[in-house]
This record gives C-alpha cells, structure tokens and sequence, in this order.
C-alpha cells in the first residue's frame, strides 16, 4: 500500500483544523447529508495521539482542535515560533510513521518468515507446504 506523505498529513491536519473550527455547525450538517469521511480521519489520528508523548499531544490538541495558531501557542507555551514549528513537524513525521505503520502491518511477520527461511537449521519447516501443514 502507498506510503502517506507528509504533505497528506499537513492536508489532513489542516482539514482537522477546520472540522474543529466549525464542529458545531458541520456536525449539524453531517446530520442531515450523512457522514463525511473528515470524521474518519479526526477518528484516525485522535487515535493515533493517544501513544505519543504529552509534548506532542498537548501540541496536536492545542494547534489542531483548539484552533491556536503556532504563534499564539509560542506565547502560551513559552516557546519560541521556531520551536512550535519544530515541534509541529515532529508531530507530522510521528502521524506519518504511525500511519505507514497501520498500513502495512504484516512486515514484521514477513521478516520473522524471512529469518526462519534463510536459517539452515530451521529451514526444512519452510518447506513443508501450506496445506500439508495444516
């Protein structure tokens, strides 16, 4: 599957931004088109926070649903601008790794394999086929 690119995940917080911007009014509306798949991402990377650490949550919770901008963060946070941008740009390289990381959930499975296959003493179970096995 494709790898997301920091780029999608600066559209998508930015997307995330003005969900939460106007929540009340688009949650009214969504009521009565139906879902939008902005919810699904919200859902997504809200998930995702919950395993970062509190600097990075506290930053995606203060830019992101609380509609601060980096520069009066700096100033709430005392930080400088720099700082935040900084910050801000570990927090998308943490969303895209989190993310790549759902979307190919089977490599450490396929190295595991990989590693049985190529080792001599543990190789003839490689060989049995699939459905001999089971």
């Amino acid at each position: 599957m494709k790898k997301i690119t920091i780029a999608e995940i600066r559209e998508d917080l930015s997307n995330i931004k003005y969900y939460y911007s106007r929540k009340k009014a688009l949650d009214e509306a969504f009521r009565n088109i139906g879902y939008n798949s902005v919810i699904k991402t919200v859902e997504l990377y809200n998930e995702l926070i919950k395993d970062a650490n509190p600097k990075l949550c506290d930053l995606y919770v203060s830019l992101y649903i609380n509609n601060h901008t980096q520069e009066s963060l700096s100033e709430a946070m005392c930080y400088t601008r720099e700082g935040i941008t900084m910050m801000n740009k570990r927090l998308m390289t943490y969303f895209q790794k989190k993310i790549n990381e759902k979307r190919e959930p089977h490599c450490e499975v396929l190295f595991f394999m990989a590693r049985r296959i190529c080792n001599p003493y543990i190789q003839r179970f490689a060989l049995i086929p699939y459905n001999a096995a089971h």
